[in-house]
């Protein structure tokens, strides 16, 4: 128990037999008025972790009321591990019996409350990224309460909730790494990440945790949805605090499409024209801000969209969709002289290039460059990750019961996490945007 102490960051001596009497090993901790308040409550938490763990916790024993604890007992977990060869039943998860994570410096380890499945992940249960190793725990949309706590932490308290940053950093390596799926990349070769929340526990780095108010809680809203909704929200602040708050458009109203819509309405964008080809997702555009929802491939679309913005196209573009030369051109088509080109969605074909950069690069380093297309001066900046945005992005949906509501309106809670194998293997993505899942059952 005095080495788990000392892996916690309180420096105690340890003393059994002869030193003491037999049966009376105790162990010793020195404070002093040097200490402050905050020190010594973290002491008292980590002598209330580690007795747990070692089951000498006891209520009963010390006559105190009963107490609610999440600080896990057990060793081992349930969690969903992938791989890249197919599993018997064709899909590549398979639900595994693993050791429970201990934190290291600097880290937390959380008790899954919910996770919400990103479309990134989709892709990956179907074996799309050969980069991810076998054996790692998926799911980088994770809400939980912190149940443990490791060495030199401070700021943070058992019981506390908090939501996953899925972006995460090593010293040493320029590149990121994000939770479930890829480590950094070092000549090529990506590092083994760390593991994600599609388990009853996982381990996240300080810094990647952020505390929600029990404002935001399940089951009424999945906090775990604010990691993925956070591109969404800075890119509308991107256009708020770059004042393109006058016609601006969103290529694409997919999950993240209808999520930019919300968050641009919310920072103030006065006129906002969604663009789409499927008609099950114009309509749903129609409920989430956009003023015209405009059919892609309309022959009029030319003329439709100078009735918009009255023959000067638009302020802003927003490209969600990405994907295709035929996306980019239309949306170098559509932006001003003068106007701002948003990348966001990603771009499978190196040879789309501004200035040299590939897309894909503009998006991922989050460059900033300006060129000249057709007569157009086009200033061009790549968006992605959560870059100083989740103070904004939890005040902003914690004090909007609507966006809640919209919000969770896409999400389809599929119940607790041991079905995430089966569903998966029977997803139908056309009436399935967005899937959620409560804990694995106790």
């Amino acid at each position: 128990m005095a080495d788990r102490l000392l892996e916690l960051g309180v420096y105690v001596i340890g003393f059994s037999f002869p030193v003491v009497p037999k049966d009376a090993a105790r162990i010793r901790v020195q404070l002093s008025a040097a200490h402050t308040r905050e020190q010594v409550e973290r002491c008292v938490e980590a002598f209330t972790i580690a007795a747990r763990e070692e089951g000498l916790f006891s209520n009963a024993a010390t006559g105190a009321p009963a107490i609610a604890t999440s600080v896990a007992p057990k060793r081992t977990m349930r969690a969903w591990t992938y791989s890249r060869q197919s599993t018997q039943d064709g899909g590549h998860l398979t639900l595994s019996e693993v050791p429970v994570p201990r934190p290291m410096p600097g880290e937390l380890l959380v008790k899954v409350r919910c996770v919400s499945v990103c479309g990134t992940d989709e892709d990956l249960f179907r074996a799309k990224f050969p980069q991810v190793q076998d054996g790692t725990i998926p799911g980088h949309e994770v809400f939980g309460e912190i149940v443990d706590v490791g060495p030199n932490v401070r700021g943070f308290k058992l019981g506390q909730r908090v939501v996953a940053e899925s972006h995460y950093t090593l010293p040493g390596y320029p590149e990121e790494g994000i939770l479930g799926l890829w480590g950094p990349s070092v000549n090529g070769e990506y590092l083994r990440p760390l593991n994600g929340g599609y388990a009853e526990y996982l381990t996240i780095p300080t810094y990647c945790a952020h505390v929600v108010p029990r404002v935001l809680n399940e089951p009424s809203f999945f906090p775990s949805l604010l990691e993925g909704v956070g591109n969404d929200c800075l890119v509308a602040k991107y256009l708020f605090d770059n004042n393109l708050l006058g016609d601006v458009a969103v290529i694409g109203c997919g999950y993240h499409g209808l999520m930019t819509q919300l968050f641009a309405r919310n920072f103030g964008v006065k006129r906002l024209a969604a663009f789409e080809i499927d008609p099950a997702r114009m309509e749903r555009a129609r409920h989430f801000g956009a003023d015209a929802v405009l059919n892609s491939g309309a022959p009029d679309l030319s003329q439709q969209v100078d009735a918009f913005t009255d023959g000067k196209g638009f302020e802003a573009v927003v490209d969600i969709a990405g994907g295709s030369r035929k996306v980019f051109e239309q949306c170098l088509k559509l932006v001003r002289d003068g106007g701002a080109l948003v990348l966001f969605g990603l771009y499978g074909d190196p040879s789309i290039t501004i200035d040299g950069f590939t897309l894909n690069d503009i998006i991922f380093r989050m460059r900033e460059l300006t060129f000249h297309h057709e007569g157009k001066r086009i200033h061009v900046k790549g968006i992605t990750g959560r870059e100083g945005i989740w103070p904004y992005l939890i005040d902003t949906v914690a004090t909007s019961p609507e966006m809640q509501q919209k919000i969770m309106s896409l999400v389809t809670v599929m119940g607790s996490l041991d079905r995430l194998g089966a569903d998966t293997l029977a997803l139908d993505t056309t009436k399935t945007l967005k899937r959620a899942y409560l804990p694995f059952p106790s």
